[in-house]
């Protein structure tokens, strides 16, 4: 019983400790399309720590969905400890919840990546998307293209 409670004391000062050093993201995305006053569909993003991740969209640091309202333009604020971070993201126009390509692996929806970044036949690389998360937060815009 005594190791239970101390295992419990542990993660519960782990969790405090790591929220007590968590920076905030700020993810402001313009060009949302819309179909006439309504959007054409959520905004799903995923924010990578390292290139490997980044490059095989595996194992994010976190996601998010946007759900614009009628706004040419969305936000979200994420908590994330402090670090270098590259944001991938796209709107779901087809609303089937993933990433639509053709069949030469180009998006058919809007999407985008921090910094803007784009890359030569394919997705930018993560050194081109990173920005660094520092202990007092920060903000980035991505316009989807």
């Amino acid at each position: 019983m005594m190791f239970g409670a101390a295992v419990s004391a542990l993660l519960v000062s782990l969790c405090v400790s790591t929220l007590a050093h968590a920076a905030s993201l700020e993810v402001i995305v313009s060009g949302v399309v819309v179909s006439g006053a309504q959007p054409a569909g959520k905004v799903f993003g995923e924010v990578f720590s390292d290139a490997r991740s980044f490059k095989a969209r595996e194992q994010p640091s976190a996601r998010f969905a946007l759900d614009p309202h009628g706004a040419n333009m969305v936000r979200t604020t994420l908590a994330l400890a402090p670090g270098r971070y590259a944001v991938a993201l796209f709107q779901d126009t087809k609303g089937t919840g993933k990433l639509e390509i053709n069949f030469f692996g180009v998006p058919t929806v809007p999407y985008g990546f921090s910094n803007n970044a784009r890359g030569t036949l394919g997705p930018p690389g993560f050194d081109a998307a990173a920005f660094d998360v520092g202990a007092a937060g920060t903000s980035i815009s991505i316009a989807l293209r």
